[in-house]
């Protein structure tokens, strides 16, 4: 999950996407992608009763 998290933090979603000739798309799936990450760090410290890492802005 460690690599994907780089790829996902806002400042490399928005240096991409004007960049992809397919904007909307990959806007719309990297912001998908970010909030699945999240929710998956979410259950993993929850089953795993891990306090939180820090508090994310998703969306």
């Amino acid at each position: 999950m460690t690599s994907h998290y780089g790829t996902y933090a806002w400042e490399k979603i928005i240096n991409r996407t004007p960049a992809n000739p397919y904007t909307a798309l990959n806007l719309i799936t990297s912001l998908a992608f970010r909030k699945n990450l999240h929710e998956q760090l979410r259950t993993f410290e929850a089953i795993h009763r891990l306090p939180k890492a820090r508090k994310f802005n998703i969306l």
